[in-house]
Order: C-alpha cells, then sequence, then structure tokens
C-alpha cells in the first residue's frame, strides 16, 4: 500500500500513524429511541426498560460498498424491541437479558449480519 499525506481529527489534532492509511472506526456511544444513524455513531444504547413501550428500531445513512460493525447495547427486558428487517441472524434473532444484552450487527456494505453478544447478569 502506498503512504498518504498526514490526517487529522476534525479538531484538528493531528493522526499519530505509521503513515498508511486506515479504515473509520468510531467508538462513540449514541442513545436511541429507535433510530440508529451510523453517520453519527457505531455504538447505541436503548433503554428497554419501560414495560409500556414498544421500540421499533431501523438504521439509516449505512455507508454503501464499506463495512461497518454496529453494537447495540440493550439494558432491561421490559419492554418490546423490534428490529430492523432484514437482518441474517447467526442463530436466529437473539433473546434479550434481563439486565443487559450486547447485539452485535456487521454491515458489509448491501446486507446486515447479526448475532447476540453477551448477556450481562447481575448489571454492572
Amino acid at each position: 500500500r502506498q503512504k498518504t499525506g498526514s490526517a487529522t481529527t476534525p479538531a484538528g489534532t493531528p493522526v499519530v500513524s505509521s503513515g498508511y492509511p486506515f479504515d473509520r472506526y468510531d467508538l462513540k456511544k449514541q442513545p436511541t429511541t429507535g433510530e440508529m444513524d451510523l453517520a453519527q455513531s457505531q455504538i447505541f444504547t436503548l433503554d428497554n426498560r419501560d414495560g409500556s413501550v414498544t421500540t421499533s428500531l431501523y438504521i439509516t445513512n449505512a455507508p454503501v460498498d464499506r463495512c461497518m460493525t454496529i453494537v447495540l447495547e440493550i439494558e432491561g427486558i421490559s419492554g418490546t424491541v423490534n428490529f430492523p428487517g432484514g437482518i441474517n441472524w447467526a442463530n436466529g434473532v437473539p433473546p434479550l437479558s434481563p439486565n443487559k444484552a450486547i447485539i452485535i450487527l456487521f454491515w458489509n456494505g448491501q446486507n446486515l449480519i447479526g448475532t447476540a453478544g453477551p448477556k450481562i447478569n447481575p448489571l454492572y
């Protein structure tokens, strides 16, 4: 691979690397009540402790022909969570944990592949 020019963060701070380009990886944690905007974050949290709430999750701004890992942290199982249609689940739609569940989604540029991450009991 060829070396590229220098890079800076949005704040203007230089990025220190070996001089080789690397693909984007964000760790901003974004609360959601349904929308998971991939232009804003790759890590989302959903408070699902209110039993009277149904949350329908949906993804916006998924990059075309770019790959991305998406992590969804769901706290509680009292409410109903509807996942976006079209997810290819590795082992079926994962059950939620009474305390906190982690859902891992992989966007391959065209499709979503999903699986359950760790279940956290008791709540930390």
